[in-house]
């Protein structure tokens, strides 16, 4: 498969075996959700936005089992588009995608008066600090390195709230 950095092989065999996990984690999860049912209602929804469709997609499942709602693109384009449709509290943004990159598709969300409390995540192998430097003057909310940390993920989507400028939340549960 080619992807904006270079290439990476995916076999059956490997989304096979994250089926398998994600099935095995799922009936832990459910009991969580039914101990607390009102969590799961107020979890934000999630765009994932990522020219890599089996690491998107992945990472979409993994949201997705945990009581987010969650849409997957994979290029800008069609992560403007997605935005205008599905509303999303949160954008999750590769940085090193094709055509239009993940600093070009938050400037094209953000020139868009109704998305301006949207949290970009950036979501990247990109960890520099002239990296993070970039995406907190672009107006990123956080910026995590992939492979992305679950529980650090976790953190930045439940600092976010409705009443909040997402990127001042964020920033307080994971700085840039």
């Amino acid at each position: 498969m080619q992807l904006a950095s270079g290439t990476a092989d995916a076999t059956p065999r490997t989304f096979a075996l994250l089926d398998s996990h994600l099935a095995n984690m799922k009936p832990a999860l459910q009991r969580d959700e039914i101990s607390a049912p009102d969590s799961a209602a107020a979890k934000p929804r999630i765009l994932i936005v990522d020219d890599n469709a089996d690491a998107a997609n992945s990472l979409g499942r993994l949201l997705t089992l945990i009581g987010h709602e969650v849409r997957v693109v994979h290029d800008g384009a069609s992560a403007v588009a997605e935005t205008e449709l599905f509303r999303p509290r949160a954008v999750l943004l590769d940085l090193g995608m094709p055509i239009m990159d993940g600093f070009d598709t938050a400037r094209q969300i953000r020139s868009r008066a109704e998305f301006q409390d949207v949290a970009l995540i950036a979501i990247t192998g990109w960890g520099q600090e002239r990296d993070r430097q970039r995406t907190e003057a672009a107006g990123f909310a956080a910026h995590l390195i992939k492979p992305v940390n679950l529980d650090q993920l976790e953190a930045v989507l439940n600092g976010l709230s409705s009443e909040e400028p997402a990127g001042r939340i964020a920033k307080q549960v994971s700085p840039v």
